[in-house]
């Protein structure tokens, strides 16, 4: 009775719905999380730790604190099943090309449904509920990520389905996971509410990816379904300063090894195990590992909020140690919730390593049906060759018309001190508003390494 009695501060309260990650407030939360260091590196946002660091901003920042409330209040509400969101997009294009972020959906389609709720079944039971329907290949198709079924606790909670995962404090894209790719089934464990110590949080998912081909084993390729672990750690050493460690391994497929003693061995002494050397072969080893640091620093530099935050990662190892990360990626972002009254600035800029993405044991690569499932600009090159990403997101409010410009750049490493013709260029700007119902106005321009120009605009009405 007494043990009982100690794990009930433990599990004091239960398991929590998510904010989707494309929500209406997405500039609202990161401007919040900013003010109040609230843990940021993992996402989506739990309700119950939203809910808790709005209130610390309720009598600084009252409008932000509302519009914030009103949404978590919206979404776990106590009836059964709550509605998130229902819409229609019409969209055009002049070509075929994939967009970023967007569960593997790409410019061709004409049409597109969606629709979004909640389930609040009791205090231990909850999920969400997402489907969309959309032309692709001429033909309509359903999917639904982000749906799945949450029980457990408020530090430890298990989510069955197909939820997202988003790794880092990158919103141009997750490195490691991201919403790039559609989602396979997965299974999940994690705690919605950080631990009162160091503020931890921490995320463990496994998945089993589509089938794809050209995965190789004795010399030959074959057809199979790779597996894909994930792992995520963050905690602050200090108030305002937050560390995520992040790793996935992507493993097994035709007749590749998956069991549990090969991906442990490998995980604890990938030198040894996961890279080809004189002792292990490539047939012997098990699969393809990222892994990375991250830091993210909230304070304040003249007068105004800031967010810096970097990145330090790699695939697979070098030099024989298990401690040093090859073909890195490193980077840094900073994020200014009021750079004016009405508008945020974020800049992002990442030294991409060669191979990384790509890997001689699955000849699809980091992917999963089709699309990368890091960051998106592995869809647009995943050559063997350094790249340098830039990318500025620039949001603004005027008249009741909330604005959204976001520009992006890749350009090879040798050719970065003058223009060079085959770099990327893409443009993407947004006007919503609400009248009746929400509107949003969607226009992309981007010019593509291999010359391609895209132009695509879209047009969705939400309920």
């Amino acid at each position: 009775m007494k043990k009982l009695l100690l794990l009930l501060p433990i599990f004091s309260f239960g398991a929590s719905l998510y904010l989707p990650i494309e929500s209406s407030i997405s500039d609202d939360v990161e401007k919040m999380a900013t003010i109040t260091n609230m843990p940021s590196t993992k996402m989506p946002y739990s309700l119950q730790m939203l809910n808790e660091y709005n209130e610390k901003i309720k009598e600084s920042h009252p409008m932000l604190y509302d519009k914030i409330a009103s949404k978590i209040n919206s979404l776990s509400s106590n009836q059964l099943i709550t509605k998130d969101k229902t819409s229609i997009s019409l969209a055009a294009s002049n070509s075929e090309a994939s967009l970023a972020n967007s569960h593997g959906i790409d410019t061709r389609y004409k049409y597109l449904f969606e629709a979004s709720y909640m389930l609040n079944a009791n205090e231990h039971l909850k999920g969400s509920i997402e489907g969309s329907l959309y032309e692709k290949d001429g033909s309509a198709k359903i999917t639904t990520n982000n749906s799945f079924i949450s029980f457990g606790f408020d530090k430890f909670q298990v989510d069955a389905g197909y939820r997202d995962h988003f790794y880092g404090p990158f919103r141009n894209g997750g490195m490691q996971i991201s919403t790039n790719a559609i989602n396979s089934p997965s299974i999940t464990f994690s705690n919605p509410q950080p631990f009162s110590f160091a503020k931890i949080n921490y995320e463990v998912f496994f998945t089993k990816l589509k089938t794809v081909d050209g995965i190789y084993y004795n010399g030959v390729s074959y057809s199979g379904s790779p597996r894909l672990l994930g792992m995520h750690l963050d905690f602050h050493p200090i108030d305002l300063l937050e560390v995520s460690l992040d790793r996935t391994f992507q493993f097994g497929g035709g007749p590749r090894s998956s069991s549990a003693s090969d991906v442990w061995q490998a995980f604890i002494d990938p030198v040894s195990k996961d890279n080809s050397n004189a002792n292990c072969g490539v047939d012997c080893e098990t699969g393809n590992q990222q892994a990375s640091v991250n830091i993210k620093y909230n304070g304040n530099l003249f007068d105004k909020d800031i967010s810096f935050y970097a990145i330090y990662g790699g695939e697979d190892t070098v030099n024989g140690s298990n401690y040093k990360m090859g073909n890195a990626v490193q980077g840094f972002g900073l994020y200014i919730p009021f750079f004016a009254k009405d508008t945020s600035l974020r800049y992002e800029a990442l030294d991409i390593s060669t191979s990384w993405y790509i890997h001689h044991l699955y000849s699809n690569g980091y992917s999963n049906g089709g699309n990368v499932m890091g960051n998106w600009f592995g869809d647009i090159s995943t050559k063997d060759i350094n790249r340098y990403l830039q990318y500025i997101e620039l949001n603004n409010k005027h008249n009741n018309i909330n604005f959204s410009t976001k520009f992006k750049y890749i350009v090879a490493a040798s050719e970065y001190k003058h223009i060079e013709p085959n770099a990327f260029y893409g443009l993407d700007i947004s006007a919503s508003f609400d009248k009746a119902f929400s509107n949003k106005i969607n226009c992309i321009i981007e010019k593509r390494p291999d010359g391609q120009h895209v132009n695509f605009v879209s047009y969705k009405i939400s309920f």
